[in-house]
């Protein structure tokens, strides 16, 4: 067991950069847990300091560093019952004052599975598990929609279920503000190494350039001398007949790694399984099949779906009476503003340039026709229908809105005469945003309940 990397590793996250985590340190008691951090390995020395550097703990951050280190040492020693009794009180320290900290939660987490796993707590291991990956995915909203045995991404319908054939997704990743690069890690909770990534990438590159491209990120931990064989048609398609190439590592110490792509409208899907020698040669390829067969369909019905509901553009309406009329309309029927539930199934219509934020495109059938998110958009943006509502008059039937539920008002940004494009949409956000145009006015509301209505002249000429 590797406590003394993993001591150095958490270090920097629980001493050096507690975050909100912070108070007045008690300078003795900081010089000894230093001196304890450097004894190697895991001694019962090393064990009666951290325990009593516990007990006179005088900050939270100092409590939560000491049962963590405390129940590493611990759980070496073979002690895995006293190990989760102060890797839970450690936890509970981590979430009652730094609940945002996802990083230092993942990794007392870890710790904490291995010793319910070691001591038998099989039931108190799992609900650990559901519960760590429930809190993570709480925080993806903009880009997935979780439900209780997984999580869908909203524009592609990637699905990335709670376990995969027994091991269990410990994170969902964006590279992307805008939802255009993301996937999920899995890990098994054995001695057996076995890991399964799934990415999905939008792309413009063929499907043999996608795949080299993800083979060359392989080859940067484990060198091109690791390459069994490269580029080769798997044998195996995914649904419908989509085909998947595949590339083989295998390091000096037997540890393997496979990546497998398949293009799929625009986007590669890529699982890189990585497993030990004794799951077998073929453990990859026989999980590369699985995955395909289980993740790329959802992928293809949403993405062919996706091609069919983007209109083609619409004229924006600048101002004058019917512009007024809507903003006063909406101001004076707090009915006529309520934000409409963002539809679980979208697809991203346009990206800001900047790569902070998006546009995503839902069904004709749903109240909320578009949703602007991503990055730095903090309230409900959307596109909605004023004349089912009742607020629209012939000139302007769909509008632009930026809701701020903490003060109950919100921006009319823009009105269009028709159903508007994810381009139109877009130019007139990001004028907003940068302001770079004008909007056509806002509705604010104080501490009283009482209505101010703004109009913007120059929206009105």
């Amino acid at each position: 067991m590797r406590t003394f990397v993993a001591s150095l590793v958490i270090t920097t996250a629980l001493i050096a950069a507690p975050g909100a985590i912070s108070q007045t340190p008690n300078q003795d008691w900081d010089t000894r847990f230093e001196t304890v951090l450097q004894i190697e390995g895991a001694t019962e020395d090393k064990a009666t300091r951290l325990k009593a550097l516990v007990v006179k703990a005088k900050t939270v951050q100092n409590e939560l560093a000491a049962n963590y280190f405390y129940a590493l040492t611990a759980l070496e020693l073979g002690r895995p019952g006293e190990a989760a009794y102060h890797l839970e009180a450690a936890l509970k320290l981590h979430d009652d004052n730094n609940a945002l900290d996802i990083e230092t939660r993942d990794l007392i987490v870890t710790w904490l599975i291995k010793a319910y796993q070691q001591v038998g707590r099989e039931s108190d291991m799992l609900a650990l598990i559901d519960e760590n990956v429930s809190r993570k995915d709480g925080l993806l909203s903009d880009l997935w929609v979780a439900s209780e045995d997984g999580i869908t991404h909203r524009m592609t319908g990637l699905y990335c279920p709670n376990s995969l054939d027994g091991i269990f997704r410990d994170k969902a990743m964006n590279f992307s503000a805008v939802g255009i690069d993301m996937g999920c890690n899995y890990k098994a909770i054995t001695e057996h190494r076995n890991d399964i990534t799934v990415y999905l990438t939008k792309t413009n590159q063929s499907p043999t350039d996608a795949h080299d491209s993800a083979v060359e990120a392989v080859i940067g931990n484990w060198g091109e001398r690791a390459i069994v064989y490269r580029s080769k048609p798997a044998p195996f398609t995914g649904p419908r007949g989509l085909p998947v190439l595949d590339t083989l590592f295998r390091g000096q110490s037997g540890l393997s790694t496979q990546a497998f792509t398949a293009n799929i409208d625009g986007w590669t899907l890529k699982a890189r399984i990585t497993w030990g020698p004794e799951l077998g040669e073929n453990f990859g390829m026989r999980q590369g099949q699985k995955l395909f067969s289980s993740l790329a369909d959802n992928v293809q019905d949403r993405l062919a779906n996706c091609k069919t509901v983007n209109p083609s553009g619409s004229q924006t309406v600048d101002g004058g009476p019917g512009a007024m009329a809507v903003l006063l309309v909406m101001s004076a029927d707090k009915s006529l503003r309520q934000v409409p539930a963002r539809p679980a199934q979208e697809c991203i219509a346009a990206a800001a340039n900047t790569g902070q934020w998006f546009v995503a495109r839902h069904s004709g059938k749903a109240s909320r026709l578009y949703t602007v998110a991503g990055e730095g958009v903090s309230s409900e943006v959307f596109v909605v229908n004023t004349a089912k509502s009742g607020a629209g008059l012939v000139e302007a039937k769909y509008a632009l809105i930026d809701v701020d539920a903490a003060d109950d008002g919100f921006t009319l940004i823009a009105l269009y005469e028709n159903l508007p494009s994810a381009d139109d949409v877009l130019t007139n956000y990001n004028a907003f945003r940068n302001g770079t145009g004008h909007i056509i006015g806002s509705v604010s509301m104080n501490d009283k309940g009482e209505t101010t209505v703004n109009i913007n002249p120059e929206a009105m000429k």
